[in-house]
């Protein structure tokens, strides 16, 4: 898991799911939280890897439910990448918003270390 948290826009789930049954929008939930985990937006494009996945995140998930609904949601949501799985767009582009951000604290405080380190050094002499 890259990251610990995931950043969730609510109105815009609920604007992009008004017409799904209560079954679809809580599995789409859950291949958005697998594409987030993963660390790279995608959820395997293998079907077997993937009903494993969701089957071992809610119970009662059966084929039959999984070929009713998943196939659909990859369908619509997600588009297949040159590797074989799918990406989530929207969590592709929050994942990379979450790196550069990451990456930029990171050389701040590296810096603000760098400074401490001059100091402390400049006050020993």
């Amino acid at each position: 898991m890259k990251y610990p948290w995931m950043p969730f826009y609510v109105q815009d789930f609920q604007l992009k799911t008004l017409d799904l049954d209560n079954g679809e929008t809580g599995v789409y939930f859950l291949l958005i939280l697998l594409a987030w985990s993963g660390g790279k937006g995608c959820v395997p494009g293998d079907m077997k890897q993937l009903k494993l996945m969701l089957q071992r995140m809610t119970s009662g998930f059966h084929g039959h439910t999984f070929n009713r609904i998943v196939p659909k949601l990859l369908k619509r949501y997600f588009y297949l990448g040159e590797d074989g799985n799918y990406y989530q767009k929207r969590v592709v582009e929050e994942l990379e918003k979450a790196d550069r951000i990451s990456a930029k604290n990171s050389m701040l405080a590296k810096k603000r270390w760098q400074n401490v380190d001059k100091r402390q050094t400049v006050g020993k002499r």
